[in-house]
């Protein structure tokens, strides 16, 4: 067999400059295709750049009140601690989710029945004392229970301190 060499009519450094240049696209559809998908791309990356900044910009802090009302919160906002009364004192109370009602509000009244404490002694009752709602601070990452503040007698304090879980129960009451 004869393994002559044959000549062909492209060198070899025609054939690597082919490889070397980039290829053009086929058709005019595939580059119509290309430039789609492009624009396809950016207004995706549009949409999600948007969709975080109404994110960031909506999205509810650590200390915003778990129910808000402008009105009613306007109103109760003004009350200082020097207003209170002789023996009265704002008393937070940590009450876990689903034990008070959930629309909640500043200058709502309120009862509260407290549970037994954590070595068990004492008995679920209903404290008599009606108190006055002054804030609500929602749960956050770090916090499961909601901060219910009120406006109460000093005396609920150490009803409040030595009980198990409390329960807050909106009552048509008297404002103080």
């Amino acid at each position: 067999m004869d393994y002559s060499h044959r000549s062909s009519t492209t060198s070899a450094s025609d054939r690597l400059n082919a490889f070397r240049q980039p290829m053009e696209p086929s058709s005019s559809s595939s580059r119509m295709l290309s430039r789609k998908n492009e624009v396809l791309m950016g207004a995706s990356v549009i949409l999600v750049a948007l969709l975080l900044v109404v994110f960031v910009l909506l999205r509810p802090t650590k200390t915003q009140s778990v129910v808000e009302n402008s009105t009613q919160s306007s109103e109760v906002v003004g009350r200082t601690d020097s207003q209170l009364l002789a023996g009265e004192a704002l008393i937070a109370l940590a009450v876990q989710p689903g034990h008070f009602p959930p629309h909640l509000m500043i200058g709502d009244t309120v009862k509260i029945a407290v549970t037994p404490g954590l070595d068990g002694n004492g008995d679920t009752r209903l404290l008599p004392e009606e108190m006055l709602v002054s804030d609500i601070s929602g749960s956050s990452d770090s916090q499961i229970e909601s901060v219910i503040t009120v406006r109460a007698p000093q005396s609920l304090l150490v009803n409040v301190a030595a009980s198990g879980e409390i329960h807050v129960a909106k009552v048509n009451g008297v404002a103080k």
